[in-house]
């Protein structure tokens, strides 16, 4: 699936697969909200992002309402994204 954020002009592309998976957490969590990081990587223009994996917390509080990313466990496996890959790009994400 490729998404376009008019507002600064990025493509996202982020695979069906990735959404199924995403979805399914979600739903494992229901009825309360939950959420990880996405990984991805920069195209060299800046354009274009394409996200390729989610890691999920091993840490978090949530709610109904709301919802809290521990960090226990999330910097070494973000230490070595950045070093295996360049132009790592992360964005956080949460469903209710």
């Amino acid at each position: 699936m490729k998404l376009k954020n008019e507002e600064i002009g990025l493509y996202i592309d982020i695979s069906d697969d990735l959404i199924d998976k995403i979805r399914n957490i979600g739903l494992q969590h229901y009825s309360k909200e939950f959420g990880g990081i996405l990984i991805g990587r920069y195209s060299e223009d800046r354009k274009n992002v394409l996200i390729t994996e989610t890691l999920l917390p091993q840490t978090y509080k949530s709610s109904k309402y709301s919802f809290e990313r521990g960090t226990e466990g999330l910097k070494e496996k973000l230490f070595n994204l950045y070093n295996e890959e360049t132009g790592v790009a992360t964005f956080d994400w949460t469903l209710s």
